[in-house]
């Protein structure tokens, strides 16, 4: 299983992210059963769990930091401090490639390396540090980081000896990830100056030829993996899409298999030796998986939506996860099936509904039911460029002042996985220009007999061609002794009718008109009612 270090930033580097996890599991508890598809083992730390070695379906590693630490499982479910190695300072990976025989790379670029599953362990000084290792087998692996500039290094006693490698690229700044297929044969991923490179070796690390790679020009490469001799992925992204990238001719030609209109990179890759079960994690928690090779990725729900930085399987259904916020996820199902059900947009208004200049803006929201969930929307007004906003919730404001009539704003969701939802029409009616409303006069009435006010509303194009009007009975001076509102109805001729409870006398009846957009007249009416 390949190993990833941390990377990008611009010219794509190796940089040393400080991993954490604080977890000591009681033992003596009862294993809870296997959820199907993801499931959590550890959360909730303000924490970075980094990098995972998983050997069997009961036998993994992981590092920690604050303060630096090796935790194990010898169950599948309970991770333990294992922590004897004798490095000290910040851990930057670690690398099992049988149950017994592992490496732990320090910051310091010391590597502690075992061949008794961890009983015992010996500390050996390298020329690398910030890095990763992969393991071919229980003797041959390989080594990339950085000190200062992209270092190689290999192995062919399981890491007791380390002897470092040319590849002729003097301005690497790292080796951002290797991948190691056998004895014989590695990928590594070199980032420099002029961008990301791949490195291939045959021959044991005797020469390496130099690969192109066609990513777009703003796209950060994070990691690699490989299958074979033939058989390549990397995985990366842009600031507003995740991708990974495939080739099956020793990196002759590069096909894109995924790009996920999706935020966050690809943070980690792992492909198992036959070429058709692959996973990547990236931000937001989402697990992208395949099981034809890339031809298909589809997003599993891993239940969390931190960023996830390594994955590790040991076959086509057993797997670990780590990520940000002390998260440890496991399946023993290979993760369960893909997500392709897209989000759903929710407006705040009815679609057709009026509104005026002061409230001309319509809000969004976007729900994934039982997906990876939603991302965000997209839109755009009157035919406008496209813009967006986050699902959870956001305003369109149309510009102001806003013209009279009807205003489309076409939008759709996205979410985490990359599903889009349909584009969908939303036509908001903008009416800015008040109701007109008059003919109001003096009424009496008798005390418990109906009382009809009588009055008119006109509603000026444009218009929904209804109106209604607020109305307020008071005495003079005095707290208003009724308040009511009649409903849109067609403009024109309007009444208000109630049974009259209040005390003889005479009040004040003030008149104003409403419009179907919530414009209120200029004017006011005023008349009286005289309760006898």
């Amino acid at each position: 299983m390949d190993r990833r270090s941390v990377r990008h930033a611009g010219v794509l580097t190796c940089i040393p992210v400080t991993l954490v996890l604080v977890a000591l599991l009681s033992l003596a508890a009862p294993a809870p059963a296997k959820a199907a598809g993801w499931e959590i083992q550890l959360q909730g730390q303000d924490t970075w769990v980094e990098h995972v070695s998983a050997v069997s379906d009961t036998d993994a590693w992981l590092i920690q930091d604050d303060p630096p630490k090796l935790m194990h499982t010898g169950d599948g479910q309970y991770w333990y401090d294992a922590d004897n190695t004798g490095l000290t300072g910040d851990l930057d990976t670690v690398a099992f490639a049988t149950s017994l025989v592992g490496c732990v790379l320090a910051h310091s670029g010391k590597v502690a390396y075992t061949t008794d599953g961890g009983a015992n362990w010996d500390i050996v000084q390298t020329t690398c540090s910030s890095g990763e290792i992969s393991f071919a087998d229980s003797k041959n692996g390989w080594m990339g980081g950085l000190n200062p500039r992209g270092k190689l290094l290999h192995t062919t006693d399981g890491g007791a000896t380390w002897e470092e490698q040319q590849f002729e690229t003097p301005a690497a700044n790292s080796v951002a990830g290797v991948a190691a297929v056998d004895a014989q044969t590695c990928w590594a991923l070199v980032g420099t100056a002029a961008g990301p490179e791949v490195l291939r070796t045959t021959n044991a690390g005797v020469s390496w030829t130099h690969i192109a790679v066609p990513a777009p020009a703003e796209a950060f490469l994070c990691t690699i993996a490989a299958s074979d001799a033939d058989h390549a992925w990397l995985g990366g992204g842009t600031n507003s899409s995740r991708l990974i990238m495939a080739t099956a001719d020793t990196g002759a030609t590069w096909s894109t298999q995924l790009s996920a209109s999706s935020g966050g990179y690809v943070e980690s890759l792992d492909v198992l030796k036959d070429g058709l079960h692959a996973w990547a994690v990236a931000g937001d928690g989402v697990v992208f998986s395949t099981t034809d090779g890339g031809t298909t990725w589809g997003a599993q729900v891993s239940g969390v939506g931190t960023i996830l930085l390594d994955v590790d399987f040991v076959d086509a259904s057993t797997g670990w996860a780590t990520g940000t916020s002390g998260v440890v996820l496991h399946t023993s199902d290979g993760g369960g099936p893909a997500d392709k059900t897209p989000p759903v947009t929710t407006p705040s208004r009815r679609n057709g509904c009026w509104v005026n200049a002061s409230n001309a803006n319509l809000g969004f929201t976007a729900t994934d039911a039982g997906g990876v969930g939603a991302w965000r929307i997209y839109y755009a007004v009157d035919g406008g460029p496209q813009s967006w906003g986050w699902a959870g919730g956001f305003t369109v404001t149309l510009a102001s002042p806003p013209s009279d009539g009807a205003h489309t704003i076409k939008y759709h969701a996205v979410d985490k996985a990359g599903n889009e939802e349909q584009d969908r029409t939303f036509t908001l009616n903008v009416d800015t220009k008040p109701p007109v409303a008059g003919g109001l006069k003096k009424t009496a009435v008798k005390r418990g007999k109906y009382a009809t006010i009588r009055f008119t509303v006109n509603d000026l194009p444009p218009c929904a061609g209804t109106a209604g009007a607020n109305i307020v009975i008071a005495r003079k001076g005095k707290l208003p002794s009724l308040t009511a509102g009649t409903p849109l109805k067609k403009a024109g001729k309007q009444t208000f009718r109630f049974k009259c409870k209040l005390k003889k006398g005479v009040y004040q009846v003030f008149v104003t008109g409403r419009d179907a957009a919530g414009n209120l007249s200029r004017k006011t009416l005023k008349s009286t009612l005289t309760v006898k």
